[in-house]
């Protein structure tokens, strides 16, 4: 699944380096590394068919891992 974003407003105060998506099941799952990328638009592998997902997205620089997104709504995962 791709998962697409718009850049945030404030960098921080440095360049952004990278975007990090993390994925969690909606029945209860723990947020995990989902992919790493510096585009805005980020593919997630290892999704599994059926299950119900949704995704957050942090800004990494040099200072680290900035406060993550808001979740989005759950998506179900479709076999392609």
């Amino acid at each position: 699944m791709t998962i697409g974003f718009t850049a945030p407003v404030n960098d921080g105060g440095a360049p952004i380096t990278s975007y990090i998506v993390e994925k969690r099941d909606v029945r209860g799952g723990r947020w995990e590394y989902g992919a790493e990328d510096i585009d805005y638009e980020i593919k997630v592998n290892n999704l599994i068919p059926g299950s119900e997902v949704e995704f957050r997205v942090s800004a990494v620089n040099k200072a680290g891992q900035g406060m993550p997104s808001d979740p989005t709504q759950p998506f179900v995962v479709r076999s392609r």
